[in-house]
């Protein structure tokens, strides 16, 4: 099995690497060429439903590993699959999204670590028509070598899918119509795209006749059956309500778009400016890398320092204790309340009936007027009063 060969637009990718990365469009192939029903394939590799009742608990637990997803048999291309259809059947948003971060950030850690010549292939597959620029032609800066080049025009593509400034061209190496990339940059967008993929709607959605077969079986109905109670009991006991909400950058207070256009010039942020940044993209549910995506724009950046700062801000390491942002009367205190800024204030906060006593109540209000589809109109009178947030949005409680 390990010595077999798929063929695909002309690329050839090994078994083993298919079974490692079962988002690729080989492994697809792979499916296809082997011409397995797709409800035998589950009696056929006995192991994916224990697998799949592992991953979403893991997801759940907004883990970003799991070891469900080994990739030591052809299991894994025909787990993949099955996963975004069990996602499609259950409509649940939520979790959609908690397992889509699960798996990308997985098949990210294996990325960050692939040889060179593996992650072009993966790339190629993907889309991303990346190439490794000979030695000599590298270009590095601070020590940090730039190995392979992407088209800018492709580039423009796929930065349309990151929200991060620090993905923007502005903020990119960009010599003779090519954008220069470090291997964590070409691993940041596969694990995008995975995101995405794992994350859009399904066909299986519309298949009513698979699912028909798939609950006429009685092992597979109780599988499921047992699946959709646990994750929804999951959801009722943990979080708030606010986390089902699309993460909204366009919905962000007036001090972290202040923060956000100094770190965009690569202005040196202040201290007090960056524990507040970390702790409220994350809060918000942004993923270490995106922020650390961030900071890569700050002209003092150290990965090392950076990464272990931020992972510390997220609970992974210390007492695991994930912080929250400063309150408004704090950012007051540090001058970095940009309530009233010429340029960055908003009447939301100068003018509520009921004043903000923290940024993430100003976040949460409005990405959830706007994530329900309420017109600009809407929006503009919610500026003048409270009254539609407090009869239509959640109840919450505003952290001090």
């Amino acid at each position: 099995m390990r010595s077999m060969i798929i063929q695909a637009k002309t690329m050839q990718i090994p078994i083993n690497i298919l079974c490692k990365y079962p988002f690729l469009n080989a492994s697809m192939e792979y499916v296809k060429q082997k011409a397995i029903a797709p409800i035998d394939a589950l009696y056929l590799h006995a192991g994916i439903l224990d697998r799949i009742r592992t991953i979403f608990a893991d997801a759940m637990e907004n883990k970003e590993e799991t070891k469900a997803l080994a990739h030591d048999s052809d299991d894994a291309i025909y787990l993949y699959p099955w996963i975004r259809i069990i996602l499609a059947f259950m409509k649940l948003p939520r979790v959609t999204n908690k397992v889509a971060n699960l798996l990308s950030k997985q098949f990210n850690k294996l990325l960050v670590i692939e040889d060179e010549s593996t992650l072009v292939l993966i790339a190629r597959d993907q889309g991303i028509t990346i190439t490794r620029v000979a030695e000599n032609q590298a270009i590095v800066i601070n020590t940090v070598s730039f190995p392979f080049r992407l088209p800018v025009l492709e580039f423009l593509k796929i930065e349309a899918k990151f929200k991060s400034p620090a993905w923007k061209l502005v903020n990119r190496l960009l010599q003779g119509g090519y954008v220069f990339l470090r291997k964590h940059d070409i691993a940041r967008m596969i694990e995008e795209l995975v995101k995405n993929k794992v994350s859009e709607v399904n066909p299986a959605l519309n298949d009513e006749d698979l699912k028909n077969t798939f609950m006429a079986e009685p092992p597979l109905k109780i599988f499921y059956d047992g699946l959709l109670a646990s994750t929804k009991e999951k959801i009722a006991t943990t979080g708030s309500v606010d986390e089902a909400l699309p993460i909204d950058d366009s919905a962000f207070p007036p001090c972290i778009n202040a923060i956000l256009d100094k770190n965009t010039k690569g202005v040196n942020l202040t201290h007090s400016e960056r524990l507040f940044l970390v702790y409220f993209l994350l809060t918000i549910g942004k993923t270490v890398e995106e922020v650390l995506d961030l900071f890569r724009s700050q002209p003092d950046y150290n990965e090392k320092i950076s990464r272990y700062q931020v992972e510390f801000a997220a609970g992974k390491h210390g007492k695991q204790t994930q912080y929250k942002p400063h309150n408004c009367m704090t950012l007051e205190s540090l001058s970095i309340c940009k309530k009233a800024d010429p340029i960055f204030g908003s009447k939301r906060c100068t003018e509520p009936k009921t004043p903000f006593k923290n940024p993430l109540t100003f976040y949460r209000r409005t990405s959830w007027v706007r994530a329900h589809g309420a017109s600009q109109s809407m929006m503009s009178n919610a500026s003048k009063s409270e009254t539609p947030d407090q009869e239509k949005t959640p109840k919450e409680s505003e952290p001090e």
